[in-house]
C-alpha cells in the first residue's frame, strides 16, 4: 500500500502521531518505508537540533514494536556533511543515526549509470552485510550481486575527494605494487645471513618503480607487517656499500626450524 502525500496530509510523528499511528495498525504491515522521514516530522521539531528527534524516534521504535513490524527511515544525502564518518552524511542531527540499530547508503555504480549500490554503513547486532548491486526496470527491483564498495571506502573517498571507484581502483594498484616490493623481497633473502642492500643497488636489480613511486622507508613499512608473516625480517637501517654508508635496509629469512640462527645486528 502506497499512501502519497496528498493522502497523508496531516499525518506526522508530532502534533498527529495518533492518526500515524492509527493508519499504521489499519493496515497492519510487516514493514512501513517511510520516504523521505523528515516529510512526516511536524512543524514543531527542529531537525537539526541534537536531542531533538530521540523522544520522535522512541514513539516509533515502540510502535513498530507494537505492531511487530519493521521500519525503514529514508534520508536524503547531506554531502557536505560527509567526511570522517559515512553515516554523517544523513540529512538532520546526528540522533537520526544514533537512534537507528541499522543504517544503509544508497550511491550510483559509477560502472554502470542504471545500476546502484547499497552500502551497509551502521549495524548494533550483527555483522556488517556485503554491499548490494541492484538496478529498476518495468519489472521492478532486479539484484545485480555484490560491490566491493564498503563503509570504510565510502570514508575514504570523502577524504580524498574522490570516487569510491577511484579509491578501490587505487587500492589495487598500490596492492599490486607492494605485492611486487614483497616478492622482491623475499626472493633476495637468506635464509642463514642477513643481506644487506641499498635503495639505489635495489632498484638497480629490480627497476625504479620497485618501491612504487613512494619513499623507500614509507614503502617498506608498508610491507614489514606482511614480510613478518611470511617469515622474513625486515629493517630499515643505514648500510655499506663501497666504503660509504648510505640509506637502506636488510633482510633475512627466519626458519623457525633450525636450531641456530644468525644474529642480526642492530648497526649497519
Amino acid at each position: 500500500m502506497i499512501l502519497d502525500c496528498s493522502d497523508s496530509i496531516g499525518m506526522n510523528f508530532s502534533d498527529a502521531y495518533d492518526e500515524f499511528e492509527a493508519t499504521v495498525k489499519t493496515y497492519a504491515p510487516a514493514l512501513v518505508i517511510i520516504d523521505p522521514w523528515h516529510a512526516f516530522l511536524g512543524a514543531g521539531v527542529d531537525i537539526n537540533r541534537v536531542n531533538a528527534l530521540r523522544p520522535v524516534f522512541q514513539k516509533l521504535a515502540h510502535l513498530a514494536k507494537n505492531c511487530q513490524c519493521a521500519m525503514i527511515l529514508v534520508s536524503h544525502v547531506n554531502k557536505r556533511a560527509q567526511g570522517e564518518n559515512a553515516n554523517n552524511a544523513a540529512t538532520g542531527s546526528s540522533d537520526f543515526i544514533n537512534a537507528s540499530r541499522s543504517a544503509f547508503r544508497v550511491i550510483f555504480d559509477d560502472s554502470d549509470e542504471d545500476c546502484r549500490v547499497m552500502i551497509h554503513t551502521k549495524t548494533n547486532y550483527a555483522a556488517y552485510g556485503k554491499s548490494v548491486r541492484y538496478r529498476i526496470d518495468d519489472g521492478g527491483v532486479v539484484w545485480d550481486g555484490f560491490s566491493d564498495v564498503t563503509k570504510q571506502t565510502l570514508e575514504a573517498a570523502a577524504r580524498r575527494r574522490s570516487t569510491p571507484w577511484e579509491v578501490i581502483q587505487g587500492d589495487k594498484e598500490h596492492s599490486a605494487i607492494n605485492n611486487a616490493l614483497v616478492e622482491a623481497i623475499e626472493d633476495s633473502a637468506n635464509q642463514f645471513v642477513p643481506t644487506r642492500y641499498s635503495y639505489e643497488e635495489f632498484k638497480g636489480i629490480y627497476g625504479e618503480l620497485i618501491f612504487g613511486g613512494s619513499q623507500p622507508k614509507k614503502a617498506l613499512d608498508a610491507v614489514k607487517d606482511r614480510l613478518a608473516d611470511d617469515g622474513y625480517y625486515l629493517k630499515v637501517c643505514k648500510v655499506k656499500k663501497e666504503g660509504q654508508s648510505c640509506n637502506g635496509f636488510m633482510i633475512q629469512r627466519i626458519d623457525s626450524t633450525e636450531a641456530e640462527q644468525v644474529a642480526i645486528p642492530d648497526g649497519g
